[in-house]
């Protein structure tokens, strides 16, 4: 099974592995592959450790009103079409690029 495939089903996946073992190569070629297939796409890269949690997934004020994290205002962002995301774009993928530890990815 193909990382394409993963995504075929999946709402995400986790590509992990040690500094340097190819990890971001991996999604660029296949993003590469797809544009070249016909299936343009489009992708935003945060780093989840350069960024505290609020600002990652998004807090809610003192006064009971939400503030989006980058995560969400990433994905609206996608789903809306607006900030360069476009209707043909097929692939639309947030990339949490950055070392794993139970800080953020167990809100995920």
């Amino acid at each position: 099974v193909g990382l394409l495939d993963v995504l075929r089903v999946r709402h995400c996946c986790f590509i992990i592995g040690p500094t340097g073992c190819g990890k971001t190569e991996t999604w660029k070629s296949l993003m590469e592959a797809c544009r070249e297939s016909g299936q343009d796409g489009a992708w935003e890269q945060v780093n989840p450790k350069a960024i505290t949690s609020d600002e990652l997934y998004g807090t809610m004020s003192r006064s009971n009103e939400w503030k989006d994290g980058a995560i969400a205002a990433i994905m609206r962002n996608m789903s809306k079409e607006v900030n360069g995301y476009k209707p043909l774009h097929h692939h639309k993928w947030v990339v949490l690029d950055g070392d794993v530890d139970a800080t953020w990815i167990e809100s995920m």
